[in-house]
């Protein structure tokens, strides 16, 4: 993405960081392997723009009618779910399509349509200030990655951060940690903490009495401990 930076204390300012993944093809995908999970077989969606592609959770893995080229530019476009079809694959068929062009990890893919749908924003809903941590390092030699991306992830994976927090103490364009964080939260390697709560308020006075009172019996024994010196 190329969108700059917005302020971040400006709320009427967040629809510009936002964007639903449930309408592009990120979403599709994710929505055909938890139902080829649920089913316990491949299915294969169809629709315009990618032609059809086949997950096999078995496999862990996507065939695409198309080639990678045009899959990913047909997954920065946003795409209606109810102009696609979901079918079945048989496992004879699906044999036949896993052999042949075009097979890809289907984590591999969706994090690169995550990539393109997101061009440096977030999914819907996401907090900025919760704190959020890295659940495992990603295998960046088969992954697409974004500028600054270890910097990103070596400071998710050692403390917990909030986006803006990240965005803050790294001093880098807002759209390289939306962006990788939008990728990183597709495949599940994203673990999110609870918003931060008030401020925590001050010690009640019955613990400034107990501080007082220890004080004074450390006085008192000053005092004897001087008249037994005599």
């Amino acid at each position: 993405g190329s969108a700059p930076d917005i302020n971040l204390n400006d709320p009427d300012a967040y629809e510009k960081i936002f964007y639903h993944p449930e309408n592009f093809l990120q979403g599709h995908v994710q929505h055909v392997l938890n139902m080829a999970i649920k089913n316990g077989a491949a299915m294969r969606l169809s629709g315009i723009g990618f032609k059809s592609i086949v997950v096999d959770p078995a496999r862990q893995s996507l065939a695409s009618a198309v080639a990678l080229r045009s899959l990913l530019s047909a997954g920065r476009i946003p795409l209606a779910y109810k102009n696609m079809q979901l079918d079945p694959v048989s496992a004879r068929e699906a044999e036949t399509l896993f052999s042949g062009e075009n097979v890809y990890n289907v984590k591999t893919i969706i994090w690169q349509l995550a990539l393109g749908a997101s061009r440096g924003r977030l999914p819907a809903n996401t907090s900025l200030d919760a704190p959020i941590s890295l659940l495992h390092w990603p295998n960046l030699t088969r992954l697409q990655v974004t500028p600054h991306a270890t910097r990103i992830l070596s400071l998710w994976s050692h403390d917990e951060r909030s986006l803006r927090e990240t965005v803050a103490a790294l001093n880098i364009p807002q759209r390289y940690v939306f962006a990788l964080y939008s990728a990183c939260s597709s495949i599940g390697l994203i673990q999110e903490g609870k918003q931060p709560d008030q401020p925590p308020r001050a010690r009640p006075a019955v613990a400034r009495e107990s501080s007082a009172q220890t004080q004074q019996k450390q006085t008192l024994f000053r005092m004897l401990l001087n008249k037994l010196k005599f």
